[in-house]
């Protein structure tokens, strides 16, 4: 939890930094942005999928994952349309990274959010354990499993839907930023 909350933060200093080099049009703050939000995302893309691992099982993480992934690259599309058009409408390079950096710190809090269900979860998860070791039922018994549903999924715990906002909070601007800077750069430099 330290290393995702740290990633989210250092994602948005990387993004601020990033900003304010296409603000006042310097390449090494571009740079600079762009070292600092290393730092962050790449570990933040590795903490933000171990975190579903925690929280599912089987076919569960399969759907988690892969619903993540997909509002993940939605977002992103939408972020690909909007950008531009903020920029056509305020001929501003900045704004739309500024947006961006806004965007960021609602993943963050999401982060926090996330971070703060999962904490307390565990704390709940020991208690339960030291109850479940004083009545522990009998070896051998056997319980029938209902088959899941698609109305299962309103049973997910609210850190899914969580882990869902932030993936699709955060990764449209790594991506509107990754794939809009190197032609910043050319164009600028």
């Amino acid at each position: 939890k330290p290393v995702y909350i740290f990633s989210g933060f250092a994602a948005i200093i990387g993004y601020s930094i990033v900003t304010l080099g296409i603000a006042y049009l310097d390449f090494n703050l571009l740079v600079m942005g762009k070292l600092v939000s290393g730092f962050g995302t790449g570990p933040l893309f590795v903490t933000k999928s171990a975190m579903p691992v925690k929280w599912f099982a089987g076919k569960e993480l399969s759907l988690a994952l892969g619903a993540a992934l997909v509002i993940s690259r939605v977002a992103s599309s939408l972020d690909s349309i909007i950008s531009p058009r903020v920029y056509e409408w305020t001929h501003v390079l900045a704004y739309p990274f500024v947006i961006g950096v806004g965007v960021t710190i609602l993943a963050f809090m999401a982060i926090l959010g996330v971070c703060y269900i999962d904490n307390k979860a565990d704390i709940e998860e020991n208690s339960l354990a030291l109850q479940n070791e004083e009545t522990a039922p009998l070896i051998g018994s056997v319980t029938e499993k209902p088959k899941p549903g698609f109305k299962d999924i309103l049973k997910f715990p609210s850190l899914y839907f969580l882990l869902i906002l932030n993936v699709a909070i955060i990764n449209p601007p790594l991506f509107v930023f990754m794939g809009n800077l190197n032609e910043l750069i050319q164009k600028r430099f």
